[in-house]
C-alpha cells in the first residue's frame, strides 16, 4: 500500500488504512484517481499533436516553407 501511495503522490499523513480490505480499496481508488486526472488531458495533448502534423503534411519542419508538390 505505501508503494500505490508513493507512486500516486498522495502522501497522506496520519490518516491511512488499518485493515486489508481498506489498504485494496484505498489502492483502487488512488489509480482510479489517476485515470480519471491524467489520461483524458494526456490524450488531449497526442491528439493535438497530431493534429498539428496532419497540417503540415507539405510543409518544410525546419522553416516551415510549402514544399512543392512533384509527384505529377
Amino acid at each position: 500500500m505505501v508503494g500505490v501511495i508513493t507512486l500516486t503522490t498522495i502522501g497522506y499523513g496520519d490518516v491511512y488504512q488499518v485493515t486489508v480490505a481498506g489498504k485494496i480499496i484505498g489502492a483502487g481508488v488512488a489509480i482510479l484517481g489517476i485515470a480519471v486526472y491524467a489520461i483524458p488531458s494526456m490524450a488531449t495533448a497526442f491528439t493535438e499533436e497530431l493534429r498539428k502534423k496532419r497540417s503540415q503534411n507539405n510543409k518544410c519542419p525546419h522553416c516551415g516553407k510549402e514544399i512543392p508538390d512533384l509527384s505529377s
